[in-house]
């Protein structure tokens, strides 16, 4: 989802030193400099490392190191050395900023979200900081805050057809009926005739979220024809075939993004849901598990991974995940009643009739009224 989105750009600090420096570090860090920018990242860190032992506190020093770091591609050191810069001087914004790219790179999205909301307050209309932002928020699912800052960035930059691609695919993913209309502004704006996969799985995804599955199964199935790469047209191809019944079809889409892709999470967990309900209990439970381990806070991922321990009568496994799951998503019906089953099955009757009061005052819309993350959770609303 990130690649071609954002253009990383990264800020060389010059002009900090202390005047009480050695010459030798001066001599150093000009060095650096000038590898630096003559394209030398390699050579220009190690100018670099030599001056910041001979001057470990100098900041101009240790925030051009964290630049050819991240050059070179080695971002847990630059995130080490821009700390480090920032105790000596926590209210620069170049340095803070650079701190959140690197954070960026390493798929760090909190730690992203909490260096650039700090720089928004010294920049608050930076556009780089409210893109990184918003695909930051978009990556932790996130989704309000992610449109918030997508629609900024969109504004500002109306002719960027990846940022619009994000924002639409963020507006269809929460589900929510006034966003969706707004992906539908921007189909027909901007993706109505783009001859690209990420056009196509944008119409796709609107075509879907409408329910309209033979024009969503068409696009979706065009995208990955143009890009056999793009993930997230084939996880909503799967979705699509699910709906329009063809099981085996969604099972095949799920099972193809993990022989390319084995860390997809999204097709993992649909996969092993699916495995569950076909009673291929011994494939499904590795991919649940290993899907929870990485997101364990997922009502759905809990949800599933107890239901398959309670057909297996592993009543003390699925007694954890599911308690947690009410928690989680305390609204949640069929939570409720997996609980409930689970208390009584282990002798536990005031628990059982404690969930079953639960459940009686969940009725009509109530019981629906829950989180947009858990209205939207594949994993809590197709059980059989």
């Amino acid at each position: 989802m990130i690649s071609g989105i954002v253009t990383i750009l990264f800020f060389v600090i010059s002009g900090w030193q202390d005047p009480m420096t050695e010459p030798q570090a001066e001599s150093l860090f000009r060095r650096g400099v000038e590898l630096q920018q003559s394209g030398d990242p390699g050579r220009a860190r190690q100018a670099y490392e030599a001056a910041l032992r001979l001057a470990p506190d100098r900041i101009d020093i240790l925030s051009n190191l964290g630049v050819v770091c991240a050059r070179l591609g080695r971002y847990d050191e630059a995130v080490i050395h821009y700390r480090r810069a920032l105790t000596l001087r926590p209210n620069e914004a170049r340095i803070r900023l650079n701190l959140g790219i690197a954070h960026f790179q390493l798929r760090q999205f909190r730690d992203v979200i909490t260096q650039l909301t700090m720089v928004r307050e010294i920049y608050p209309n930076h556009t780089q900081s409210r893109l990184l932002l918003g695909i930051s928020h978009y990556e932790l699912r996130e989704l309000n805050e992610a449109i918030g800052h997508l629609e900024a960035v969109h504004t500002t930059e109306p002719g960027d057809v990846s940022v619009a691609h994000l924002l639409a695919l963020a507006c269809l993913d929460s589900g929510l009926p006034a966003k969706i209309e707004r992906a539908g502004d921007l189909v027909r704006t901007i993706f109505r005739e783009l001859p690209t996969a990420e056009a196509g799985l944008v119409r796709g995804s609107y075509a879907l979220a409408r329910r309209d599955l033979q024009s969503a199964i068409s696009n979706l199935s065009e995208a990955l024809r143009l890009n056999p790469g793009l993930s997230a047209a084939r996880i909503r191809l799967g979705a699509a075939w699910l709906l329009a019944g063809n099981r085996e079809a969604a099972i095949a889409a799920y099972a193809d993004e993990l022989a390319t892709n084995r860390d997809n999470i999204e097709a993992t967990s649909r996969l092993g849901w699916l495995y569950r309900e076909e009673g291929r209990l011994d494939e499904a439970e590795p991919l649940l598990k290993w899907a929870l381990d990485r997101r364990p806070d997922d009502p759905g991922l809990l949800y599933q991974l107890a239901r398959l321990h309670y057909t297996r009568r592993q009543l003390n496994s699925a007694l954890p995940l599911a308690e947690r799951l009410t928690v989680l998503a305390p609204r949640y019906r069929p939570g409720r009643v997996l609980l409930s089953r689970l208390y009584f099955r282990l002798g536990r009757p005031a628990d059982a009739r404690r969930e079953k009061e639960a459940l009686a005052r969940l009725t009509g819309e109530q019981v629906r009224s829950s989180t947009a993350a858990e209205a939207n959770n594949p994993l809590l609303n197709h059980q059989p």
